[in-house]
């Protein structure tokens, strides 16, 4: 087993050692297909529910960035199993709220 796979399954156990902080939320990837032949632009978008952690950011986080606002999250999820790559401008939808990512740090 390489590095990257240990990594990635203790920070999956790591994960689930913590199930009574995660909350269940609605991932929205977006994507954009060109098509050569007819010049047209296909946008899909695929939905994928998991459980995910979200933290605050500490006063001093907020500070230093000078960007984040109080009510910007810090969600946290294994990224091992997902079928997609989590990019900026995608969202995450918790209950009836939805967070636009601006920025994504992968496992």
């Amino acid at each position: 087993m390489g590095i990257k796979i240990a990594a990635q399954n203790a920070a999956a156990s790591a994960f689930k050692s913590v199930s009574d902080l995660q909350q269940e939320i609605t991932y929205n990837s977006r994507s954009e297909a060109y098509s050569i032949s007819t010049g047209a632009v296909t946008n899909t978008e695929t939905d994928t529910t998991f459980k995910a952690i979200f933290s605050t950011f500490t006063s001093q986080e907020r500070f230093q960035s000078g960007e984040i606002l109080s009510e910007d999250y810090k969600v946290t999820f294994p990224a091992k199993d997902l079928t997609f790559t989590p990019i900026v401008q995608d969202t995450i939808t918790k209950g009836s709220d939805q967070y636009e990512l601006i920025e994504v740090s992968l496992d």
